[in-house]
């Protein structure tokens, strides 16, 4: 039996920490936040912690899951690979590449596991979109479009998200999402081209729209802050091969091929709400059994390749410097 210790208990911390409770073959011994009253009212079996630093020097772990704002992942994921504890933390992993460069490297020399919860590699309606394409069933690839559209989550703790010191705001906390799949299905595309409009002065409305450019597709990938707390979170895509668009949005994920027939890729789940202004299938909890099982069977978690995470930090620091802005004053 695996035994876990989990560290943050924000939005994503309280979905991560549902699926610990449910999933067989690990223990949830230890949870921890620097908010005393949240610890307390989350914690059912497990011991409570307001200090990494204590729960890491009392309980015996295998598993440390990091689910703390952005700023802090390269911080609390070192300490406790230090402890020679595995490690799966929330994306992105750190705001710079060399910063995730040094994670891995500290992960080698403890010999230990690490992996960035890039969740939409786990989500069944972008897996079937990989097989499509990877299968060439419907012919090429010639376009894409992907979204991930919120209102400003004003609701972070110490307003960590809105400071792009700590969250780098929607490039690496929105829109690298879909920059980490493309990238799964792409790989490196041979141009990028951002446009991103902004307040002057402020950190929301934040829109953000980058073109990916390969041999023959083209990809655009949108995602947005809007300044408007009752605007539902939407994700999606459509994307066009030679003889079929495969659509996923509010009315579920479609395929509408060229002779005529419709397909309907009915999740094998319902979605359920995880109080955080997203919904999910069971892509979360996927994406932690991956990584359990990968420690389990002392196997690398290669579904999330470090080039990979490297390559796509790389592609939004690139496209955030070179970006057209759109600006008032």
């Amino acid at each position: 039996m695996l035994k876990v210790g989990l560290v943050g208990i924000g939005g994503m911390g309280s979905v991560h920490l549902a699926n610990w409770r449910k999933m067989e073959d690990v223990e949830l011994v230890a949870i921890c936040d620097v908010r005393p009253d949240i610890v307390t009212k989350k914690a059912v079996s497990e011991k409570s912690y307001t200090d990494l630093d204590e729960m890491l020097n009392n309980e015996t772990l295998d598993i440390v899951d990091v689910c703390t704002p952005s700023y802090l992942h390269k911080e609390h994921s070192i300490k406790a690979m230090k402890k020679g504890i595995h490690v799966l933390t929330e994306k992105p992993a750190a705001l710079k590449a060399e910063d995730v460069a040094e994670m891995y490297r500290v992960a080698r020399d403890n010999h230990v596991k690490l992996m960035v919860a890039h969740v939409i590699r786990f989500m069944k309606d972008y897996m079937v979109l990989k097989d499509i394409y990877k299968s060439k069933k419907y012919g090429e690839l010639l376009q894409g479009h992907f979204w991930r559209l919120s209102a400003t989550p004003k609701w972070s703790w110490d307003n960590w998200m809105l400071d792009v010191s700590k969250s780098g705001l929607v490039p690496y906390d929105l829109h690298i999402h879909d920059c980490d799949f493309v990238y799964s299905l792409l790989g490196k595309p041979k141009e990028c081209h951002v446009t991103r409009s902004k307040v002057n002065g402020n950190t929301y409305p934040d829109h953000y729209i980058a073109q990916y450019e390969y041999d023959n597709a083209t990809i655009f990938a949108e995602a947005a802050w809007f300044d408007c707390d009752n605007f539902p979170f939407q994700a999606g895509f459509r994307v066009c091969f030679e003889h079929a668009i495969i659509c996923l949005d509010g009315n579920g994920m479609k395929g509408y091929l060229s002779d005529g027939t419709v397909v309907d890729y009915a999740a094998a789940s319902a979605a359920e709400d995880t109080g955080i202004n997203l919904v999910s299938t069971d892509g979360y909890y996927e994406e932690m059994r991956y990584f359990k099982n990968c420690v389990k069977e002392d196997r690398k978690p290669d579904a999330v390749p470090y080039e990979d995470v490297i390559g796509v930090l790389s592609l939004i620091k690139d496209g955030v410097s070179n970006a057209k802005m759109n600006q008032t004053i």
